[in-house]
């Protein structure tokens, strides 16, 4: 399919009050993210969430729609290559890193982040005001045809490599994940250095959002040992389980039409540990 007609759809009108729904869901489980359940008696374990609903239903356009908000949305399509019966390509970058593991699946997973998180700030620290960031970001990083997304993940890819380089050096993690602490000081980073943004009045209004599609690519994967899922979540889960108390609004997103990948628990029991996970958003009426 053209990506020019393609990207037209997708910036169309959305007429549809699934996204200020969805909008409000993010926000609603922002808020439980840092006071627990309703009745007090448990915590959440990450800041992630699912879309699941079939195919045709606009999941990716209420990502895309996300923007007219004033989100940050990074929007990764991991659907395969060899996939023709979808409309989207994949994002070779960002999909190759999360879908085909090495020896070290959760070092791949914190370093990634560590390097979605400088692009971010550094991207959006080259306007001069919030204003002008928000719309330089949704004409390049929301644009399907634009060279901007693509040099974008060029850069991802160069950080990427070299925080993992930088992980290999430091040796194998003797607790948690392998590159933890790159990737959480990566996240601070951020969130510090993009104030304005992040430390507006309404707190638990959605800010950043990593929106991945046809997230059932990861899912479907195993090794000996674990699913894939396991180490991506524990990752979310150490990055925002340390900004629990500051809880700034920054989401990660698996969008599907498998309802696999709305049963987290399935993947991270081990780590639940007793939280609670968020439940999938469902409504597109």
């Amino acid at each position: 399919m053209d990506l020019n007609v393609l990207h037209s759809a997708f910036i169309a009108p959305y007429y549809s009050k699934a996204m200020d729904t969805f909008y409000k869901y993010l926000e609603d489980n922002n808020r439980k993210f840092a006071h627990g359940s309703d009745s007090g008696s448990s915590t959440y374990y990450s800041k992630f969430c699912s879309i699941v609903q079939s195919s045709g239903t606009r999941k990716s356009h209420l990502l895309f729609e996300l923007r007219t908000k004033g989100v940050i949305v990074l929007y990764i399509n991991l659907q395969p290559s060899n996939n023709h019966t979808g409309f989207l390509e994949w994002d070779d970058v960002p999909a190759e890193i999360l879908t085909q593991p090495a020896v070290d699946y959760n070092a791949q997973c914190c370093t990634f982040f560590a390097a979605v998180f400088v692009a971010v700030h550094e991207c959006l620290s080259a306007s001069s005001s919030l204003e002008d960031a928000l719309k330089a970001w949704n004409d390049s990083m929301c644009n399907l045809c634009s060279e901007d997304r693509k040099q974008f993940f060029t850069t991802l890819e160069a950080k990427y490599m070299t925080y993992y380089k930088e992980m290999k050096q430091m040796g194998q993690a003797t607790e948690g994940m392998s590159g933890q602490e790159i990737m959480i000081n990566a996240y601070q980073e951020m969130v510090n250095l993009l104030d304005e943004l992040f430390h507006g009045k309404e707190h638990h209004q959605p800010k950043f959002v990593i929106a991945l599609d046809d997230a059932h690519t990861i899912a479907l994967h195993e090794t000996n040992r674990y699913h894939l899922l396991t180490d991506l979540c524990r990752a979310i889960n150490l990055y925002s389980g340390a900004d629990r108390a500051a809880n700034h609004a920054v989401w990660v997103i698996f969008t599907s039409s498998w309802p696999l990948v709305a049963n987290f628990d399935d993947f991270i029991r081990l780590s639940l540990d007793g939280q609670w996970e968020f439940p999938p958003f469902y409504h597109f009426g």
